[in-house]
């Protein structure tokens, strides 16, 4: 019989590190290389390895399970790995103890969807490994959706202390760089346009979703609304009182990717601030 806690896979990362700081139940983060107390709120276990993390499951035989470990850069091998073995490890144990597995899937999986906003129910075709990866993920834990495990497909997370790599940390780092009176920033592509949302946002769903909420099997975590890389580059001047000369590189890339966020808010009623200006300053935090 599970009971009313929660444990976190891959607590050592982004957004396992929140996850585990903004639980109100009780938690238990897991991860593959000893965190920093302060980082996961003292609450984590060591598990090295697959088996590890399933034998604590187990033992623990907690009400549900986030998992928001694995891999966005590697070799297939690698991806495999991280995001479909893991995957499929935590759906088996997940099942056997009568816990809810929440998986964080990737906007990735939809590859280039066109300029509309696109919905849970379009057809996938992701163009990088990772993308596909993140969709075989998917689809292994939808087909045990009777069970209660449930997907969120996360657009592009924006907040406070980020991955070092990702064009949204490259390009604060950029606008910071520069002096006051201003300079010359290059972007990748101006004109890409993503949909950005706050991390805090992304822990929010989740939690609500491993509190037991009924949900569709398959949720978009956005915010509906697209916003080019030349917009927030603009916002972020305007937050830090900085000018500059913005230069497009106008490199080649899946030019649009926004989200139909209709069934993330019938669904959770989460409401948040979707304005460029909130965006720069949840970015910039």
């Amino acid at each position: 019989m599970s009971n009313d806690s929660l444990v976190v896979v891959g607590a050592d990362g982004w957004i396992g590190r929140r996850l585990v700081q903004t639980a109100t139940q009780p938690v238990t983060g897991l991860v593959r290389r000893l965190a920093d107390d302060t980082a996961t709120g003292g609450k984590h276990v060591l598990a090295p390895d697959l088996a590890s993390i399933t034998h604590q499951i187990q033992r623990l035989r907690p009400s549900a399970v986030i998992n928001s470990a694995g891999r966005t850069r590697g070799d297939l091998t690698e991806l495999m790995a991280a995001n479909v073995e893991v995957t499929a490890a935590l759906l088996a144990v997940c099942t056997s103890v009568g816990a809810r597995l929440v998986q964080l899937g990737s906007a990735a999986e939809y590859g280039d969807p066109g300029p509309d906003p696109v919905a849970e129910d379009a057809i996938c075709r992701p163009t990088s490994d990772y993308g596909r990866t993140k969709l075989r993920a998917t689809e292994l834990v939808l087909a045990e959706a009777a069970h209660g495990h449930r997907v969120l497909r996360v657009f592009n997370v924006v907040g406070a202390a980020p991955p070092m790599v990702g064009p949204v940390a490259e390009l604060v780092r950029g606008v910071r760089a520069l002096p006051v009176e201003g300079g010359r920033l290059e972007l990748g592509n101006a004109a890409t346009v993503r949909d950005f949302v706050p991390i805090d946002v992304v822990v929010q769903v989740a939690l609500v979703i491993a509190g037991g909420t009924d949900v569709p099997p398959l949720l978009n975590v956005c915010s509906g609304r697209g916003t080019s890389f030349r917009e927030l580059a603009t916002a972020l001047g305007d937050a830090t009182g900085r000018s500059f000369e913005l230069v497009s590189l106008d490199w080649p890339g899946i030019p649009v990717v926004v989200g139909d966020a209709s069934l993330l808010e019938a669904s959770t009623r989460i409401t948040w601030d979707r304005s460029r200006a909130a965006l720069a300053r949840i970015a910039l935090s």
